[in-house]
């Protein structure tokens, strides 16, 4: 039975964002046009993951891509996360089903053909090999902030963050859901409706409560193909944009927002919070989103001009970069994705005069050893106010930032799992090791020959 697993990050699918309003509307030629009309418009922006449209597997796999689950304890038990295969994979056969491994080799991207599996359904062991969005990996190995260390394996060694992700999932009291491989514990925010009862998340999501970007741009006049931005705002179609497409300036970010002051009481300029030493502004800032500066930038003039100041708001960001527990953590680009690293550069470089001095801008491959070049987000003459607000806007960084609110949602597992072990143990016991056969399958050695 062919269906979409999902990436037990992010709750979407591997290959692609909604393409139809509702299985009905198969039936229905001009639904489908519509449809095929909003896909086209969108899919540079969204559905398209990037990173060549490769995936991470994180599992045990033999020659056939998984393994022989072991029966001799009266139960079908698992091997531990000690020594789990990371790979990245990609060549989709079938759902979570991978046939090509990726590594780059001096920079070079390098394929071979191997079998990942991680289809809980195609498989004759159905393993707990897992698999995730290249993006999503590095998100979490850079924004997971549990306070506790990493908890100890069986080899006596910490296990390595594969190696907990693979045990955090596999053990908790609800596992995996059947079909889809959601974990029922992590709130996905609305992504999973895509699926409208289907085998397949390619549902363009109606409106939560109503239609207000539709019924703005129908009484500014537009009309046909105009519709679609609104339509896509209304649809919650920016959950399936892209994570790393950094905001470019428009005329309106250009020039000074307008000071909004509340109608409610206004501070006076010795209020206790402008009486504060402004070295320490960036401290309190950190722990603020976008829109939170913002607000307290509005409530009166002495703040708007301290909190909106270019070198408090650099230094903010420059304070975030150092905890990942820091709310603004998430605006900044993942060293790890030298994708995005890159694109994130040329995006911020847009914002400094034209005759500002450009990073050079590397292919995404071509260089992995050179370091990273620096963010024109810490150039002086940046505007980091204009460029915050522009984040707002930005249907991508929304995107950045619901992941990061995810990461956040698996910082309490794995605290809870680093501090109490497995809710439910479905790993065989200890002293059990695993082994290639000579039919190359890998299978537990709990009795001579090599196990069942």
């Amino acid at each position: 039975m062919e269906r979409d697993e999902i990436c037990i990050l992010c709750g979407i699918n591997s290959y692609c964002g909604p393409t139809s309003f509702c299985e009905a509307s198969s039936r229905s030629p001009a639904a489908t046009q519509i449809a095929h009309e909003i896909h086209d418009v969108a899919e540079e922006s969204a559905i398209e993951y990037g990173y060549e449209g490769d995936c991470v597997t994180i599992g045990h796999f033999d020659v056939e891509g998984d393994y022989i689950r072991c029966g001799h304890y009266g139960e079908a038990l698992h091997p531990t996360g000690d020594g789990v295969v990371v790979r990245r994979v990609s060549d989709e056969v079938q759902t979570a089903y991978f046939c090509t491994v990726v590594e780059f080799v001096d920079g070079r991207r390098t394929v071979r053909t191997e079998t990942s599996n991680c289809n809980a359904h195609f498989s004759e062991g159905s393993g707990l090999n897992i698999w995730i969005h290249v993006a999503c990996w590095a998100y979490l190995q850079e924004w997971l902030a549990s306070p506790l260390l990493s908890r100890i394996g069986r080899t006596g060694e910490p296990l390595s963050l594969a190696g907990e992700l693979y045990e955090v999932t596999a053990s908790r009291h609800q596992p995996q859901e059947e079909l889809y491989r959601w974990l029922p514990c992590i709130d996905y925010g609305g992504s999973l409706e895509a699926y409208m009862g289907t085998f397949h998340q390619r549902h363009i999501l109606g409106p939560r409560q109503e239609v207000k970007h539709i019924v703005q741009a129908l009484k500014s006049g537009r009309r046909g193909q105009e519709l679609i931005p609104a339509v896509l705002k209304d649809s919650r179609f920016w959950m399936w944009t892209r994570p790393d497409i950094w905001p470019r300036p428009v005329p309106e970010h250009n020039e000074q927002a307008p000071l909004s002051i509340s109608s409610g009481p206004v501070p006076q300029p010795r209020a206790s919070i402008c009486m504060l030493p402004s070295e320490l502004f960036p401290e309190l800032l950190q722990h603020c989103q976008p829109e939170d500066i913002f607000a307290l930038a509005a409530t009166c003039k002495a703040l708007h001009a301290q909190v909106l100041d270019g070198g408090t708001l650099a230094c903010t960001l420059r304070h975030a970069t150092t905890n990942a527990s820091r709310p603004l953590r998430w605006t900044l680009p993942v060293p790890s994705l030298r994708e995005e690293w890159s694109a994130a550069c040329e995006a911020m470089q847009t914002w400094l005069p034209a005759d500002a001095p450009a990073p050079p801008f590397d292919e995404p491959w071509a260089a992995v050893t050179l370091p990273l070049p620096p963010l024109p987000l810490f150039d002086p003459t940046f505007p980091v106010a204009a460029f915050l607000r522009a984040y707002r806007d930005s249907d991508s960084m929304r995107a950045r930032r619901r992941r990061w609110g995810l990461i956040k949602q698996w910082d309490a597992l794995f605290t809870d799992y680093r501090g109490g072990g497995w809710e439910h143990d479905v790993f065989t016991p200890p002293g059990t090791t695993w082994a290639r056969g000579e039919d190359g399958v890998l299978r537990c050695q709990c009795r001579a020959g090599g196990g069942a």
